[in-house]
């Protein structure tokens, strides 16, 4: 969980699209990431 906290900091500290695309694609690999962010954004969930 800490992990994905510490992440979710990383983004919300760079205003660069491009440095927030490859935050994620380096953490593509984290569920437990990609889950709280669809839970987050999906707005049919």
């Amino acid at each position: 969980m800490l992990e994905v906290l510490k992440v979710i900091k990383q983004i919300g500290d760079t205003s660069s699209r491009t440095e927030k695309e490859n935050i994620l694609k380096q953490n593509s690999n984290n569920q437990l990431l990609k889950e709280i962010l669809q839970f987050t954004y999906d707005p049919f969930i």
